[in-house]
């Protein structure tokens, strides 16, 4: 989508499109309730259909709200701790 088109849409000289609003939940992972009426929550539960315990589920959101740097460094210590289960199986 070209930024004159998106500025046509905020300007109101453009009408937003259902297929634009799908995309944009899509990508964003936004509700589309929220979107178009307001009503919470704002983003859509990604993990849901995923075959994971509450556990992970839990840390998958926490993950998901870190900054590129500390996701990176959580991938570093995970990455290390699997090197130690590596060379010293329980």
């Amino acid at each position: 989508m070209s930024g004159g088109s998106i500025t046509n849409m905020e300007k109101g000289t453009r009408s937003i499109t259902e297929r634009t609003i799908r995309d944009v939940c899509r990508e964003y992972n936004v509700n589309q309730d929220w979107l178009l009426n307001g009503t919470e929550p704002m983003f859509e539960d990604v993990t849901i259909n995923l075959d994971i315990d509450d556990e992970v589920r839990v840390l998958a959101k926490q993950y998901s709200q870190l900054n590129d740097s500390d996701r990176e460094l959580v991938k570093k210590i995970i990455d290390s701790l699997a090197e130690k289960m590596r060379c010293n199986p329980i």
